[in-house]
Formats: structure tokens, C-alpha cells, sequence
């Protein structure tokens, strides 16, 4: 690779704080896979520059002893590799695992490989024995993605800039529609009018994550309770059936009437 992705002098990348790790380590970018190296600045350029030594860091592990391995990814595509690589090296009996697949429920997917771990009598942490003592699990932000057009002769519309806009500074929608389709919008990044009613909000990008995030707004915007997993069946704006629970079809106020599978938020006001 071309030396113009090195730094230019020693002083020109900015400081990058490093601690050891809390496990054995086999690095697919040192010479030696067992090198106790620091994560700084140089090894990470070297990450850049250097080919991945996939082979050298799986075989490492495997003569040390190793045979289970786990693919911490959104889908297992280092499966095939890892099975060849230790067959190569010899390692019978080797249990290789995925944490997650495309297509499938996240939360069955995790726990079937867990399960496996447990069964085979691996020692998994427990919540209590993570690796920082008193820490908390937070939800990562989103993307927040600019859902923008470029395509050659085309300038792209009033509309759309920006992408999205802040949800303080939307008019807020009144009808359950639009309301609900403003709660994904929210949530996923999109300006509202991006959103078809009919486009399934899995063809958006929606995951688990995600889903949750929409059924807890909403749960607060209409005063409903959700379904769960209900955004995750190919579901539509349009044709979704949001299932209430205690809720019943009302023409008077101080209720909320579903119809077409949509909470009408009457009885209501909106915010």
C-alpha cells in the first residue's frame, strides 16, 4: 500500500489512550499473533496498511489450546473460514459459533448459540462478573442517516435539505397516519415524507433495536400498548396491526379507536 497512508512525522496523529486487554489477545496485523503490542496510533495504521493475517491469528489460538470461537457480527460471514483454518491446523472438535444472522429473530439467534455455550459446559459471564464492575448497558444512538439523492443531471429537491429535521421543529401531524408515521421518522432519521405507507418498514432498515425504539413512541404518543415484534412482520404503516391491550374500539372521547390496525389517537390531543 501506498506510503502516503503512513503519518507524515511521528507528531502528526493525534494521541490514542491504550490499556491491556482483559483476555488473550491474537492480533491478525502483527507479525507475531501473541505480540502484547498496545492498540495505539502505529497499530492501528499498521491495521490500515498491512494484510490481515486471518490464518496466522486463528492457528495461534488453536496451538495454544483454544477451540471455541465465537463471530461477534451482525451475520456470521467468517464461519466457513474459521472451520477450514482450523481443520488445517488440526484442532478436532472445535465449536464455532455466531452470535447473530440476517433474517433471523436476534434475540432467538443470541440465545441459541448461549445455549450451546452453557450446554458444552463453557463458562459464560454472568452480568455480575462483566469486565467493568458497576457499569451500566446504555442504548447506542442511531445513525442518524441524510437520506439524500445524487445522481448524475439531477439536483436534489427543496425538500430535501435537510434530510430530517428535528422533531421540536415539525409540525405536528394530527391524523393517526401521519402521527405514526411520524414516530418512525423519529426514530429511523427519515423525513416524514419519505416514509410510504406502504413500503415495509423492514425494507427501511428497521432491526430489533430499532422496533422497540418505534413501539415505545409509540406507546407514548397514542397511549397504546403494542404488539410485540408486530413492526418486524414485513409490516406497513398502512396495514399494520398494532394490537391494544385494554383498548376497545370507542366513538366517545377519553379512548382510542383502532381502525385498519391503526390507533385514531381520538379522545386524544396531540402534542
Amino acid at each position: 500500500m501506498s506510503t502516503r497512508c503512513s503519518p507524515s512525522s511521528p507528531g502528526s496523529s493525534a494521541p490514542c489512550g491504550t490499556r491491556g486487554p482483559g483476555c488473550r489477545r491474537y492480533s491478525t496485523v502483527l507479525a507475531d499473533p501473541r505480540d502484547p503490542a498496545p492498540c495505539d496510533v502505529d497499530y492501528w495504521v499498521a491495521n490500515l496498511r498491512r494484510p490481515v493475517r486471518f490464518s496466522q491469528a486463528v492457528r495461534a489460538a488453536a496451538d495454544d489450546g483454544h477451540r471455541v470461537f465465537v463471530e461477534v457480527a451482525p451475520h456470521p460471514t467468517q464461519l466457513h473460514p474459521l472451520t477450514e483454518t482450523l481443520r488445517d491446523a488440526g484442532a478436532d472438535g472445535s465449536l464455532i459459533l455466531p452470535t447473530l444472522r440476517r433474517d433471523t429473530d436476534d434475540a432467538i439467534t443470541f440465545r441459541t448459540s448461549l445455549a450451546s455455550l452453557l450446554v458444552r459446559d463453557v463458562g459464560v459471564p454472568t452480568p455480575l462478573q462483566g469486565p467493568q464492575q458497576g457499569a451500566r448497558v446504555v442504548d447506542v444512538p442511531t445513525p442518524r442517516w441524510r437520506h439524500r439523492r445524487f445522481w448524475a443531471g439531477e439536483e436534489p429537491g427543496p425538500h430535501e435539505a435537510p434530510r430530517h429535521a428535528p422533531a421540536r421543529t415539525r409540525t405536528r401531524a394530527t391524523g393517526p397516519l401521519d402521527r405514526l408515521r411520524g414516530c418512525v421518522a423519529d426514530v429511523m432519521g427519515y423525513t416524514p415524507d419519505r416514509i410510504d405507507a406502504d413500503t415495509p418498514l423492514t425494507d427501511l432498515g428497521l432491526d430489533s433495536l430499532t422496533a422497540v425504539r418505534i413501539r415505545t413512541a409509540v406507546e407514548r404518543e397514542f397511549g397504546v400498548r403494542v404488539e410485540p415484534g408486530v413492526l418486524l412482520r414485513q409490516a406497513t404503516l398502512r396495514g399494520s396491526r398494532i394490537c391494544c391491550r385494554g383498548v376497545g374500539r370507542r366513538t366517545g372521547g377519553g379512548g382510542v379507536e383502532v381502525g385498519a390496525g391503526l390507533p385514531t389517537g381520538r379522545g386524544r390531543s396531540p402534542r
